[in-house]
């Protein structure tokens, strides 16, 4: 579906790529214009404004409406520059619920470090991936995660007031090995289709503990920070973030 909406909407913008590179990896760099710069931008404060929210990175957001408003990037370049755009606006939300006391230090810890190893991984799958199955795993990803989004509201319900809950109370052992699994799906999405994870982990956080809704969604940021960052490392050394791009997002 998100492939051929983007087919769609390539003529209309027709003249927002000035001209064109390539970088040492062999990647196409297409200087943008100055509407595309805005038209990012405005993705970016979208995408941000969304994960703040709902306790995601935001690139559940930017990515489809980058590859449906640009003709200029590749589905590689998108997906990689938007992990660029994840791992800042995740840190600028998770730092605000962190002087409030929302985040636990141990599931973001536990989350953090099995994710370090899953979101290089899933950024050398993606640069092994055609832009059509790209395309295709992120259409059916947010499909899939659609439902996620929308029962959030039963996922919280009940939940303990936040002063209620230490942000270093230690898991379960049943309450860990789910948070571990969370976060090695999540961050292997991360890294594949430059979203933040959030969408993942904060249903898994929801049901597998009992932390309140503010330490559930702060949780999720603050834990995908670092593997963001990985995963988009990856993409730079495969030469697919479009710097410029990135900027405005």
């Amino acid at each position: 579906m998100i492939s051929s909406l983007r087919h769609v909407a390539r003529p209309v913008f027709p003249n927002l790529c000035l001209r064109t590179s390539a970088n040492h990896s062999g990647h196409t760099v297409r200087h943008l214009a100055p509407k595309q710069l805005l038209g990012f931008a405005a993705i970016g404060s979208i995408g941000g404004g969304v994960g703040a929210m709902v306790g995601i990175g935001g690139g559940n957001v930017m990515v489809p409406l980058m590859t449906l408003w640009s003709s200029s990037l590749t589905q590689h370049q998108i997906m990689a520059t938007s992990l660029v755009a994840v791992a800042g606006t995740g840190a600028t939300a998770a730092s605000s619920y962190a002087a409030m006391g929302a985040v636990n230090l141990p599931a973001a810890a536990v989350i953090t470090a099995t994710a370090l190893v899953s979101a290089p991984a899933g950024a050398r799958y993606a640069a092994r991936l055609p832009a059509v199955q790209l395309r295709l795993c992120l259409a059916a990803f947010v499909l899939a995660s659609a439902p996620l989004v929308a029962l959030k509201g039963t996922f919280m319900h009940g939940r303990p007031p936040a002063d209620a809950v230490s942000p270093t109370e230690l898991l379960s052992a049943g309450s860990l090995a789910a948070v571990i699994s969370a976060g090695a799906v999540a961050g292997f999405a991360s890294g594949l289709l430059g979203i933040g994870g959030g969408v993942v982990l904060t249903p898994a956080l929801a049901l597998a503990t009992d932390m309140p809704q503010q330490t559930v969604l702060g949780t999720s940021l603050a834990a995908m920070v670092l593997p963001s960052i990985a995963g988009a490392c990856v993409h730079h050394k495969a030469g697919a973030i479009h710097a410029v791009a990135a900027l405005p997002l």
